[in-house]
């Protein structure tokens, strides 16, 4: 888990001035499925929640600790936290773990970049929406309706890309791609929530 990660790095010495928190998986399907599945359910929150949430505690206080010591300034430590668009949505029928266990991730993100700013440490969260990888593929995740919009779906290293220049910048939020921050901006703001679960839907 993320304290073993955290306890690895500390045990070979290293001083980690820039961490990006980003491991995250889901399945699509009826969450009263996933209990079926072994631990399922555990494994999902134990990855998209848990490590994220140990791993922000335990090396935010290294970097609060490594800022005090490089004394703030350009070179300050950063931290960059991976949600999703679909954190913005009300719920995410079909995927409904998944959608909360991004949305924690959100949550977490926009707080810390509060919290850890007085501490020298930068926090960035980043919202991406559909993204062309091999974990949306097995995860059945491309069965949302956004996946029927070409233009609407990037490519990784695009996303990482732009991600990486918005932490070095300090940005708190970056969503990437104009379609994706249109409906994060405007969109599904408008919608009442009953709609807004039904656009988000997998089925």
């Amino acid at each position: 888990g993320g304290r073993a990660v955290h306890e690895a790095t500390a045990a070979a010495g290293l001083a980690v001035r820039y961490l990006v928190l980003c491991a995250g998986w889901g399945l699509s399907g009826q969450h009263v499925d996933l209990g079926a599945e072994g631990e399922m359910v555990e494994d999902i929150v134990g990855v998209n929640v848990e490590s994220v949430a140990v791993m922000a505690a335990l090396y935010g206080a290294d970097m609060a600790r490594l800022a005090v010591e490089r004394n703030g300034g350009e070179d300050r430590p950063r931290m960059m936290i991976v949600s999703s668009v679909v954190a913005t949505f009300p719920g995410l029928p079909e995927a409904s773990l998944y959608g909360a266990t991004r949305a924690f991730a959100l949550s977490l993100g926009r707080a810390l970049s509060v919290e850890m700013e007085p501490l020298g440490v930068s926090v960035t969260t980043v919202t991406p929406g559909a993204t062309n990888t091999n974990f949306a593929k097995s995860g059945g995740l491309t069965r949302a309706k956004v996946w029927d919009f070409p233009l609407a779906v990037m490519e990784a290293n695009d996303v990482a890309e732009g991600a990486i220049i918005a932490m070095f910048r300090g940005q708190a939020e970056y969503v990437p791609g104009i379609p994706n921050l249109a409906m994060v901006a405007s969109f599904i703001p408008l919608l009442p929530h009953r709609l807004a679960l039904r656009f988000g839907a997998f089925s």
